[in-house]
């Protein structure tokens, strides 16, 4: 196959189908990676410079909604969580590429701040707060830095100032594990 490829970019942000990467390892090496390989292959081609970012998501609120009797850890938010975070880190780790640890972050307002509704009603998708969170934990990882911002997406100051120290501090205290160099 042959692609025409323009490129002109500084980032791709690219994020697999949420059950996906937390498959069975054989699977993942089977279906995940050589597409990453790929789309960070297309990129470079197109644009040398560029950072590919792969976006670890987050695992689905009670695990996986088709329970998996044959693989344990999807039936669970922290065993598929915990297969996320693997899978996105060697994503990043075999493309020589950067993690936005959606996912880390997630976990860790699941654990401090349960009352925070991060998911959607089908407790899949996120919730306008946790693109929110998302959303900040991208940002700081295309710009490595501390910063505070005045957009709140309709939440209370304290809730929103949380939330980006949240994401901030997920990012910037762990830039050799997500590969940062």
């Amino acid at each position: 196959m042959e692609y025409n490829i323009e490129g002109g970019w500084d980032f791709v942000i690219v994020q697999e189908q949420s059950t996906d990467p937390a498959l069975p390892t054989a699977q993942v090496v089977e279906k995940v990676y050589p597409s990453a390989h790929t789309i960070d292959s297309l990129v470079m081609a197109g644009s040398p410079n560029a950072k590919v970012i792969f976006f670890m998501t987050w695992g689905h609120k009670y695990g996986y909604r088709v329970p998996m009797p044959e693989y344990p850890p999807m039936n669970s938010y922290e065993g598929m969580q915990h297969r996320l975070i693997t899978s996105y880190l060697e994503m990043a780790y075999d493309n020589d590429a950067l993690c936005a640890p959606v996912g880390l972050a997630w976990k860790r307002v699941r654990e401090e701040r349960p009352n925070i509704i991060l998911y959607n009603n089908d407790c899949y998708h996120p919730s306008r707060i946790g693109s929110y969170l998302a959303a900040n934990v991208i940002y700081t990882t295309m710009f490595p830095k501390r910063y505070q911002s005045k957009f709140r997406a309709g939440m209370s100051g304290p809730e929103a100032e949380y939330l980006q120290q949240v994401a901030q501090s997920t990012v910037l205290d762990n830039l050799t594990l997500l590969n940062f160099k």
